[in-house]
């Protein structure tokens, strides 16, 4: 790719950063080389320029061969995401697959197929996540025989990386136990916040005390040492709080050193007043877990260490009614989304339908004509493929505008931080 198509310069704090993604340059310009890079990039250089400092170092970038990432089928065999069941326990007020809720369990005949399929694959690292759909620990015994199966026959040299995704208000002494004793990763959905959880995380039927169970559940992870992580989903009732999350967090679950503070994807929720007032707390959050050595982060802040031709490119996702789907947040056939993310079905073998992967994976590569001028195509990669189908045009350009100006600051800090560290 020419660099004139891959270099940028952005204007931010009263600084010019110019970027190249693909060669992974960043620096700070004063306005005089900027005016030399913008002749540079619309060709109309001339002699002068080419007796710069500035000039040596376009063309130091422009020797270095880069090409984009090219479209990649849907990574399948190593990697498994399995819904085991539709029912839950908590009533999220947000909650993306409450559409979906039912009294399904998927079969266990469904589960083997799947967790053959993965043993039968050729690479050695075998990632097998449990995720909702709904509670999975609702479904524990097949999360158990899951486990358990996937120990007895995996290959000798095959590695197992195992997680569940939870709300944790399920947990026993026997299933700490039997977590720690089976190396299994938890990632815990909480909202850190007494109130906060209490309101958009209350159980099933209005008993709304969700937190008091969750906090101590947590409090055991760590007296196990079970490695566990905290994602929390952010609103406009806790957008503002996130600084006080961070510092919750330090004072009361002192071995997490990185916190997830994820922006809801709702369509009454997405518009450009919430994302403001995300950004402003989320960076503030962020300052409070550097001094107390939390790395905070979201999906858009940490994809500036990654250049990818599209958001996601899908997941190896089984549903409880055996559909497979690329993304886990369509967990059902009554979602709006499963048409454009469905591509199979197991039964009593894994089908994949090649029609309907290359339809869901013409929709995650197709970008807005703006995206491919923007510094932040090879990061945001034209926002996650859900969103595109449940937001609306005014919503997604909101979402868009949000993600660039999250790029822009992570950049600006990169350099930053790249300065200090150099004094």
């Amino acid at each position: 790719m020419r660099l004139q198509d891959d270099l940028y310069v952005i204007k931010y704090e009263n600084k010019n950063m110019v970027y190249s993604p693909l060669r992974r340059a960043l620096f700070f310009a004063d306005d005089a080389s900027v005016a030399i890079i913008n002749r540079y990039i619309s060709n109309k250089s001339d002699e002068s320029d080419k007796n710069t400092q500035v000039w040596n170092h376009i063309k130091q970038l422009e020797a270095i061969e880069v090409s984009p990432p090219e479209q990649q089928q849907i990574k399948k065999g190593a990697n498994a995401v399995i819904i085991p069941t539709q029912i839950c326990n908590l009533g999220c007020t947000y909650c993306y697959a409450r559409e979906a809720h039912s009294q399904m369990n998927m079969p266990i005949g469904v589960l083997k197929t799947t967790l053959d399929f993965v043993l039968n694959g050729a690479e050695k690292k075998k990632n097998i996540s449990f995720i909702g759909g709904g509670e999975p620990f609702v479904s524990w015994s097949l999360i158990q025989w899951a486990v358990e199966y996937l120990e007895k026959n995996k290959k000798q040299d095959d590695r197992l990386n195992i997680g569940v995704t939870t709300n944790a208000t399920l947990f026993t002494e026997d299933k700490f136990q039997y977590v720690k004793e089976h190396n299994l990763h938890i990632g815990v959905s909480f909202e850190i916040l007494e109130d906060v959880q209490n309101t958009l995380r209350p159980y099933q039927g209005g008993k709304a005390s969700s937190f008091d169970i969750v906090d101590a559940n947590i409090k055991k992870l760590i007296q196990y040492n079970i490695p566990y992580t905290i994602r929390s989903t952010i609103t406009r009732l806790n957008v503002k709080r996130m600084p006080e999350m961070v510092e919750y967090v330090a004072k009361h679950y002192l071995n997490l050193k990185r916190l997830h503070l994820e922006q809801v994807t709702d369509s009454n929720e997405d518009g450009y007043a919430f994302y403001n007032e995300y950004i402003e707390y989320f960076y503030k959050a962020k300052e409070v877990g550097r001094r107390l050595g939390i790395s905070v982060y979201n999906s858009i802040s940490k994809s500036i260490h990654q250049i990818k031709g599209c958001f996601c490119r899908g997941e190896l996702c089984i549903t409880p009614t055996g559909a497979i789907v690329a993304c886990h947040r369509v967990s059902s056939e009554q979602e709006r989304a499963f048409p454009v993310f469905y591509y199979g079905q197991v039964n009593q073998s894994v089908v994949f339908d090649e029609a309907a992967e290359k339809k869901y994976l013409s929709h995650t590569y197709n970008k807005r004509e703006e995206c491919f001028y923007c510094y932040a195509y090879w990061h945001c990669a034209g926002i996650c493929s859900m969103e595109r189908v449940e937001l609306t045009e005014d919503q997604i350009s909101s979402k868009c505008e949000f993600a660039k100006r999250i790029i822009v600051r992570e950049l600006y800090e990169t350099l930053l931080k790249g300065l200090e560290n150099n004094q």
